[in-house]
């Protein structure tokens, strides 16, 4: 993680469901939430990824 991350990009999720889709998409919010460059401005989900 850098010291300075800079500006701020708002970004938007779309997450997918179904079966190991779920697992995976676990892992890639917690790094996502983890970022601070990042807003999550909205997020659209379905099955085991909402």
């Amino acid at each position: 993680m850098p010291t300075n991350p800079g500006p701020v990009k708002a970004i938007a999720l779309a997450l997918q469901g179904g079966g190991s889709h779920g697992a995976y998409t676990w892992g890639v919010l917690d790094r996502l939430l983890e970022d601070e460059r990042l807003a999550i401005e909205g997020v659209s989900a379905t099955s085991a990824g909402a």
